[in-house]
């Protein structure tokens, strides 16, 4: 009896270290796995700081130029491209109801309902006198009715000050550049002088660059600004500060309504806006152009 408890006794101590060292060896296999399985897993990749260099920063910058142009009053046009390659810069001439007679009806007293008006992007200051050429188009007050858009041929696009006006042309000079601007309420008003056959009826100006048009939408009073952002972007000529005293002089003459862009046959044009007298909206019959 005594024999066979010593026997079962043994047997329980082999079992035990048998189960003891079978649990230690799992132990340390399981360690490994998880050993294993870090360092499997790939470090992750550090990036590197933003550089001015990297499209990011690019990015921001070119967000604030477009914020700086459009803080000074300047609207940013794509040009279009022709089959033979030239830029082009659409142009749409529309009108704007008010409830009184207006720029629509100083042009057609001057021209007649069946008279035409010029509509040109000319060199203005110093980009003048170095001889480059205005694009004109001639439009019947009809196509100022019915929203005509219209593609002007651009050239010297070089950040130079353009022009971009109204006018009528009894003489058939072919630009509007240094015509006197006219004398809306006596036009309206009546008056025969054969001063209003050759008159500027609108005026804003742009700067021409490489692959778009800074189209000026600001007031008058803006103008410090935008020559700041101009001479920032080293735009305008050597005789910028002389050409914006003569921007300012014409523009508190004109008082043009500013210009504002809109869509084009997919792409974007730059809107010159006339004032008309729009009975049907104001109480009265609708007219006819």
């Amino acid at each position: 009896m005594q024999r066979m408890s010593r026997v079962f006794l043994v047997a329980l101590i082999l079992i035990g270290l048998v189960l003891f060292l079978g649990k230690k060896k799992a132990g340390k296999a399981t360690h490994n796995q998880v050993a294993e399985v870090v360092q499997a897993t790939p470090k992750k990749a550090i990036q590197p700081l933003t550089t001015a260099a990297s499209p990011v920063a690019r990015s921001k910058d070119n967000t604030s130029r477009e914020q700086r142009d459009s803080k000074a009053g300047f609207r940013d046009i794509g040009y279009t491209v022709d089959d033979q390659g030239r830029n082009r810069l659409k142009v749409t001439v529309k009108t704007m109801s008010v409830c009184y007679p207006a720029d629509y009806e100083a042009m057609a007293a001057a021209v007649g309902k069946g008279g035409q008006l010029l509509l040109s992007l000319e060199p203005f200051g110093e980009a003048a006198r170095s001889g480059a050429q205005p694009a004109t188009k001639l439009l019947a007050l009809r196509d100022i009715y019915n929203e005509l858009t219209v593609d002007l041929p651009v050239a010297n696009e070089k950040g130079s000050l353009f022009g971009l006006f109204l006018c009528s042309d009894a003489a058939k000079a072919g630009r509007c550049a240094g015509k006197k601007p006219a004398n809306f309420n006596a036009i309206i008003g009546g008056s025969n002088d054969p001063a209003k056959r050759d008159a500027m009826f609108y005026f804003q100006f742009a700067v021409l660059k490489p692959k778009s048009a800074m189209v000026y939408g600001g007031s008058d009073r803006s103008l410090p600004g935008a020559r700041e952002d101009l001479v920032d972007q080293s735009l305008g000529g050597s005789a910028l500060d002389e050409d914006m005293k003569k921007v300012g002089i014409l523009m508190r003459e004109m008082r043009s309504l500013p210009p504002v862009s809109v869509a084009a046959d997919e792409n974007t044009a730059i809107a010159v806006q006339v004032a008309m007298l729009d009975s049907a909206k104001c109480g009265g019959r609708p007219r006819r152009p």
